[in-house]
């Protein structure tokens, strides 16, 4: 055999050796990077669900029973409405009413992840956009005045800016929750030199005389000791100020 076709044999064999050799490191690095951390992947990627309505739990959480059978517990993405269970806050069960009335059980829903925000709350439940046809449920309850915009950790959604327009307009038309609870005691700005800091509680109904403001991370909502469920909220973290509670994420109680 000529030389030259030898020595393309010789290096082609060597390649494919080569190749062999390196393809199991490569399945390897392939998979570490396909099977990371869930929210480092799909945060940048959008997931759509399908399913039908089997509760409205409150005014912004719904169980959702997939078509692939299992059963969800979906917390409405951009949007949060009054409490109804750690103490009834004003509109809350109005709030819940509505959400019922748009999402009776059976309905056929779409469910809609944002690649802005994680797909699961600290509770595990999943952060979805919620639609019934071509209506934006979550949407609709803050046009309507029944919930308000919500964004965590001061990172907007894809939709804040819709959101925020609608809900001002329901705003100053005095719609839902504005009308019936008004917009609550807005926090007075922090005077200078005031504790913006955050303290653990003294034990699990108070916080240190210190720090008397209950932040309860269930809901991301503040209770002054004015707060008609003061004494029954369980706080995760205790402040000095509303201006440290409001800097640490959380807003104010209406009532």
């Amino acid at each position: 055999m000529h030389l030259k076709h030898l020595t393309g044999l010789v290096v082609g064999s060597l390649v494919l050796s080569v190749a062999a050799a390196a393809s199991p490191a490569s399945a390897d690095l392939a998979t570490s990077q396909t099977t990371g951390p869930a929210s480092s992947l799909a945060a940048t990627k959008v997931q759509r669900e399908h399913g039908r309505i089997t509760r409205v739990v409150d005014g912004d959480t719904v169980d959702v029973r997939l078509s692939a059978g299992r059963l969800v517990r979906v917390r409405l993405l951009g949007i949060d409405t009054p409490e109804v269970y750690s103490g009834i806050e004003c509109g809350g069960p109005e709030a819940s009413k509505a959400a019922k009335q748009m999402l009776p059980t059976g309905t056929k829903v779409r469910l809609t992840s944002d690649p802005t925000q994680a797909l699961k709350d600290r509770y595990e439940r999943l952060l979805r956009y919620v639609s019934r046809g071509r209506t934006d449920v979550n949407r609709k309850l803050v046009r309507r005045g029944w919930a308000e915009v919500y964004v965590c950790n001061n990172k907007p959604f894809q939709r804040t800016r819709s959101y925020t327009r609608d809900q001002t307009r329901a705003k100053n038309n005095d719609l839902g929750l504005w009308g019936l609870c008004g917009s609550g005691t807005p926090p007075p700005p922090p005077p200078p030199g005031s504790d913006l800091n955050s303290y653990p509680p003294s034990s699990t109904y108070t916080c240190p005389p210190n720090a008397p403001i209950k932040g309860n991370e269930g809901s991301w909502i503040f209770h002054p000791p004015s707060s008609p469920w003061y004494s029954i909220t369980t706080p995760e973290q205790c402040f000095a100020s509303e201006a440290g509670a409001v800097a640490h994420g959380f807003r104010r109680a209406i009532y």
